[in-house]
């Protein structure tokens, strides 16, 4: 398993907790209550962000799979490159 699909699953976890700990310190320092959600979401949203971008930069910085399609060609690519071998004979 790659370490940025356990990166990738657990961002709504640490999504939701920033969004609690934000609430309850925002309320705890006298903040108004619509104040305080909205610095909680804002914090949800960077966080959840920042995890994905995390993610997908590990992905980018591994080592590369050959069964990875990373254009985005689909089943020609391979239909390509046994063609080729063929003719080659």
């Amino acid at each position: 398993m790659k370490l940025s699909n356990i990166v990738s699953g657990a961002t709504l976890a640490v999504g939701v907790g920033a969004f609690g700990l934000t609430e309850a310190l925002s309320l705890r320092a006298g903040v108004e209550p619509l104040y305080a959600v909205a610095r909680a979401i804002v914090a949800f949203m960077v966080v959840v962000c920042l995890a994905r971008w995390s993610a997908n930069a590990l992905d980018a910085l591994g080592p590369i799979d050959e069964n990875d399609d990373p254009l985005g060609l689909g089943p020609e690519r391979g239909d390509r490159s046994a063609g080729s071998g063929q003719s080659s004979r």
